[in-house]
């Protein structure tokens, strides 16, 4: 989702066909209605596997072929099949005996390249799909590899040379062959996403879904399915990106280990870019389970990193190990460095060290990818840093919010917003990036504007805050006039040193409706109201913004006072008459009146109707004390 100056790559669900049986209605369109004779000479059990290939059904090829003396071509079927249909080991152990024969067939080498698709070797990958193309496999087979290898040149950084041999797949595939026709196309959308050509992307993905639904296939469809919603959380809809990952599992079942790794770990980047960081875990838990089980590391890098942030994140894991998981990953390719890259930039980032972070994100920007949200994030921490070191903000953000401008990502961005607040402000203030700066600005410390003199009001942002409760209001406002206090010191304040044993549970009714409140405006499993050294205070999330606070620290003199005075009347939290607002109540009004006057008797001399205007507010603060 970048732009043509940078490569990469995002499309993850790039396992060959596995197809499994569904209670979709399989339309075989390209078999023909009435079977046909098999030619004179023909083997009919070579016939009958290669129909069963065409309808994708590999299970019924492995019955069909085990235990029987078979071809070369035969043996590589089968190991094919059992890839298949996730019984790996049996798979390469036939490939490892099959290659040994003088002449192998294509189709070990179309295993061997399958193979390689999941365990980090796109050059392996590369060349095994070479070596089939020069053994003069059959058009389907050849398809197939062309397939393989197109994908292999993506993940080495060669997404036009893919783009050549996909083009020319999708020219020799007639329509009749359609199970072909929709896998090329399910290869030709990743090479289009890697190619930054969005358009061509989707149009070729959701033509690739329709024959997939269509044949009733699920595997490579529940992939494609995959890819859409990560792309659609990327464009700013959450809601419908999740929804369709829901149906990805809940037809999980007929997931080979591969594509179900790819599932979880997609799952897991988006929960863990909307702060659901125990949702995350679990996703990336299983992902690894996912693999063990089918000997596979292809995905370990970018899980086992994503991992380690969501301990950190959660305060699970300290900061020195956080540091020794990120220099613990053993990369074996490209886009293995990439994570890596990203997540030693982000090390540096915290310890200051800009320069370095400069040069680890720049890393990302030029590398191939798995996953979008390492180079998205790449950018914004850039933007940071070039501005930072000098760079005129302007220049600084150009790459960030050309990414936005194309693709969104605003929802990948906001795990950062706090670390990058002061540049999001910046660009707000400049009038850079439009909505989704103030947006970001305001999600890095939400700013709760709590009205108290004259009337109760509580808004984040834009929005109105409903506090039902009246203890919860009256313990908001405590905190913010007399920030951080312990359990003790609340109740004797909201109940007047009151010490009926049922005060404990009226408390944490307040703070539960307190919570509760304002939970929706701050990340997922950020506390409103946390208790931290024994003490309740506001979320250092929350910024607030008060104007009984601002009276009360309001200065004796100068531009600041005078515009306090002008705009503020009113009484004190009027609804509660607890002793401590009583207190406070009369503090502010004789702060207040102090104000006034000071305020009078500085433009007396020079400005006499003006001083006068401002004695009357005395008489208008008197009649509230």
């Amino acid at each position: 989702f970048f732009s043509s100056r940078r490569r990469h790559t995002r499309y993850i669900g790039d396992w060959s066909s596995d197809v499994c049986s569904s209670d979709l209605v399989n339309v075989q369109l390209d078999t023909p209605a009435a079977p046909t004779r098999p030619k004179a000479g023909a083997d009919p059990l070579a016939s009958r596997t290669d129909q069963l290939e065409r309808e994708g059904n590999f299970a019924q090829v492995v019955r069909l072929l085990r235990g029987r003396t078979l071809s070369p071509k035969q043996e590589g079927q089968l190991a094919v099949a059992l890839l298949e249909t996730s019984e790996t080991d049996s798979g390469e152990l036939r490939l490892m005996k099959a290659v040994d024969s003088p002449q192998p067939d294509a189709w070990i080498f179309l295993g061997f390249s399958m193979l390689a698709a999941t365990r980090n070797g796109p050059a392996n990958r590369l060349d095994f799909a070479l070596r089939g193309l020069a053994a003069q496999p059959d058009d389907f087979t050849r398809w197939w590899l062309r397939c393989s290898q197109s994908r292999a040149l993506v993940e080495l950084g060669r997404p036009a040379e893919a783009r050549e041999v996909i083009t020319t797949v999708l020219t020799e595939i007639p329509v009749s062959e359609v199970r072909s026709r929709a896998r090329a196309l399910y290869f030709a959308q990743g090479i289009y996403a890697a190619l930054d050509d969005f358009e061509a992307q989707d149009r070729y993905a959701r033509e690739a879904l329709r024959l997939f639904d269509l044949l009733g296939i699920f595997s490579e469809g529940l992939s494609l399915r995959l890819d859409l919603a990560y792309r659609t959380f990327f464009e700013g809809r959450p809601d419908e990106a999740f929804s369709m990952i829901r149906e990805v599992f809940q037809h999980a079942s007929h997931l080979n280990g591969p594509r179900l790794a790819a599932a979880h770990l997609v799952t897991g980047e988006m929960l863990l870019l909307s702060e659901r960081f125990d949702a995350a875990l679990e996703h990336f838990d299983q992902m690894l389970a996912v693999q063990q089980k089918h000997g596979s590391d292809r995905l370990e890098a970018p899980a086992r990193a994503f991992r380690a942030e969501c301990l950190w994140r959660m305060g699970q894991m300290d900061w020195s190990g956080f540091e020794r998981q990120i220099e613990a990953l053993r990369p074996t390719q490209e886009f293995d460095h990439v994570t890596r890259a990203f997540y030693l930039g982000l090390i540096a980032f915290e310890m200051d060290d800009l320069t370095t972070a400069q040069q680890q994100f720049e890393k990302v920007i030029v590398g191939v990818a798995l996953m979008d949200g390492f180079r998205l994030r790449s950018h914004a921490f850039l933007a940071y840093c070039r501005w930072a070191q000098g760079q005129a903000l302007e220049d600084a953000s150009a790459d960030l919010l050309d990414v936005m401008n194309q693709v969104g990502g605003e929802l990948a961005l906001a795990i950062d917003a706090d670390r990058l607040a002061a540049l999001y402000s910046a660009c707000e203030r400049q009038n850079l990036g439009a909505g989704a700066a103030r947006r970001l600005s305001q999600r890095a410390r939400p700013v709760l504007h709590l009205r108290l003199l004259g009337g109760w009001e509580a808004r984040i942002n834009d929005e109105e805050v409903q506090i039902r409760l009246r203890k919860a209001r009256e313990l908001l406002a405590f905190l913010v006039m007399h920030g951080p206090a312990t359990r003790d010191q609340l109740i004797t304040a909201l109940w007047d040193g009151s010490a009926r044993r049922e005060l404990g549970s009226y408390l944490k009714q307040a703070l539960h409706g307190l919570r509760e409140a304002l939970r929706p405006y701050l990340p997922v499993g950020v506390d409103p109201v946390p208790l931290t050294g024994g003490h309740y205070r506001l979320s250092e999330k929350l910024s607030v913004s008060c104007d009984a606070a601002q009276l009360a620290h309001s200065p004796h003199a100068g531009a600041a006072r005078d515009d306090l005075t002008g705009h503020t009347t009113g009484a004190f939290l009027t609804e509660v008459d607890s002793e401590w607002a009583g207190v406070l109540r009369e503090q502010l009004q004789l702060r207040l009146l102090t104000l006034i006057m000071a305020a009078g008797q500085e433009r007396q001399a020079t400005h006499p109707e003006e001083a006068a205007q401002i004695y009357l507010k005395t008489k208008i603060g008197r009649a509230h004390v």
